[in-house]
């Protein structure tokens, strides 16, 4: 999946591909636009705990992606 995202963040012109090549394992580039997992519980609390077990009548989201700071959409 990081391949994919980085792919198309290369792509649009948010990420340069010799960048990507060279970036530090520990600091992956792509997750300035991409923070977060692409799937967690929603419970009472929106986010629910973490690590509760799978079980009947546990609700998740699925939201891939990628988030562009306004700034960088307006120049502003």
């Amino acid at each position: 999946m990081a391949g994919l995202v980085e792919f198309e963040l290369i792509k649009i012109g948010l990420l340069d591909a010799d960048e990507v090549a060279q970036q530090d394992p520990q600091n992956l580039l792509y997750k300035k636009y991409f923070m977060h997992g692409t799937v967690h519980h929603i419970g009472l609390d929106v986010h629910d705990d973490p690590y509760k077990m799978i079980a009947p009548g546990i609700v998740f989201t699925c939201e891939p992606g990628i988030y562009i700071p306004y700034r960088m959409q307006t120049g502003k």
